[in-house]
């Protein structure tokens, strides 16, 4: 099928490089904005001279084909990692033709680091050209570098946005979510949401009925889609225990402690694996380095209805694989879910999961009988799970409904877990969130 026609949910952008997303024309250069001294008469990821519709060869009123992540777990999962299986985001499509987002969406990106920069790569994948705002001139020249007008001042771009995704330092995102509702614009807010639940209530408060979604990244990472399907369909019985590791040799980052940048992964990921909040957090935290932000975090939580969770977070311990989003970075990633019946071992890093089929003798103290299956024998490149997000996200604001990770729960309720796990280092003893 000529690569015009075909648009995925989850695009295998996995063996491409800058050059051939370049030459396939995934993302044109769009021209100028729609009015006074911007340009009139044009909007924003359009290429200049091009007619609505005719970016990069896909016309109005065409079938475009997607998978939506909901469905993802079928692309990715069933049959034990199979290729012609791992392909199945070609399976069933649903056809869109225009609509309040498409070939001429106006997005509007804030930031373009190293993360801004993987959010550009997976837009243009969807077929999509933001303009970007960043304050550092060499992060503007990327930007344009492939393919996208960059701005110096983002505020006049605002009203003719339709869309807006906020990935600035962590510290920024407050204000600018703040500003972008204020607007009545939907918004995208890179994790953590905001520094504090009060500040993530205020946001939620202001966005009334718009699409305001944060970016949760392993709740569309194809292990994690899979971990929940097969806990929600029983293959592991009732969820017993989980631990997680999420460490290693890397920078330290000037906004946020390994709780708000780190942790925050995997306590959104036991939440939303158990189904549900922790009554009971037991955190101890160190600043190891004098920084003033916490490098080292091990916490202990538990739920009413039964699990109990380790997880042990950190910039000092040693760590097993280069990291795939951080360059320069070795880190470990590690969740295990363990029940009744079995348990998973995902293995973030090492793209790499275990399902493990357990049948128990505890009261007479024989040795469980155990059935081990590799899962699956798909990469997950971030550009293809920063995609799915991004697809989910501009979903939401097509059809206006809530997102996937909105912001009382991805937000609120996991600053709620976040505060009460610096309440316990402080006290000494555990607390409620």
């Amino acid at each position: 099928m000529p690569g015009g026609l075909l648009r995925h949910r989850q695009p295998d952008v996995r063996r491409l490089g800058d050059a051939v997303l370049r030459r396939h024309r995934l993302c044109p250069a769009p021209a100028r904005f729609p009015d006074g001294a911007l340009g009139a008469g044009h909007r924003a990821g359009r290429s200049a001279g091009q007619e609505p519709g005719a970016r990069a060869g896909v016309g109005r009123g065409r079938r475009h084909r997607f998978l939506h992540p909901s469905n993802l777990h079928r692309a990715v999962a069933v049959g034990g990692g199979d290729p012609a299986v791992a392909r199945a985001w070609d399976r069933e499509p649903y056809s869109v033709a225009g609509g309040a987002l498409g070939a001429d969406v106006n997005l509007l990106q804030l930031g373009n680091g190293a993360f801004g920069e993987t959010h550009l790569r997976a837009w243009r994948a969807l077929g999509e050209a933001p303009w970007v705002f960043d304050p550092d001139p060499a992060a503007r020249a990327r930007a344009e570098a492939a393919g996208c007008r960059a701005l110096e001042d983002w505020r006049p771009a605002l009203a003719a946005a339709e869309a807006v995704t906020v990935l600035g330092p962590s510290d920024t995102h407050f204000a600018l979510a703040q500003e972008v509702l204020t607007a009545g614009k939907p918004v995208f807010i890179e994790k953590p949401a905001t520094a504090t639940a009060a500040e993530a209530e205020t946001l939620h408060r202001l966005a009334g009925g718009a699409v305001a979604m944060v970016g949760m990244y392993f709740r569309f990472h194809p292990r994690a889609i899979e971990a929940k399907r097969r806990i929600a369909a029983g293959t592991i019985g009732r969820i017993w225990a989980l631990s997680g590791r999420f460490a290693g040799f890397k920078r330290a980052r000037r906004d946020a402690g390994v709780l708000r940048n780190d942790a925050i992964h995997f306590l959104d990921l036991m939440r939303w694996l158990v189904g549900g909040m922790p009554s009971s957090v037991h955190a101890v935290l160190r600043d190891h380095s004098g920084r003033g932000l916490e490098d080292f975090a091990l916490l202990t939580l538990t739920w009413e209805n039964g699990p109990a969770a380790q997880l042990e977070v950190g910039l000092v311990q040693p760590g097993r694989w280069p990291d795939a989003v951080v360059p320069g970075a070795i880190t470990d990633k590690r969740l295990t879910v363990t029940g009744s019946e079995g348990a998973l071992e995902i293995d973030f890093a090492a793209e790499a999961m275990t399902a493990w089929r357990a049948r128990h003798h505890l009261a007479d103290a024989k040795p469980p009988e155990l059935a081990r299956e590799p899962v699956g024998a798909w990469p997950a490149d971030p550009v293809a799970v920063v995609a799915a997000e991004l697809a989910h996200f501009r979903d939401c604001v097509r059809a206006r409904r809530a997102p996937e990770s909105g912001l009382m729960d991805a937000g609120v309720d996991i600053m709620r877990l976040i505060e009460a796990a610096e309440r316990s280092s402080a006290l000494g003893q555990a607390v409620r969130p």
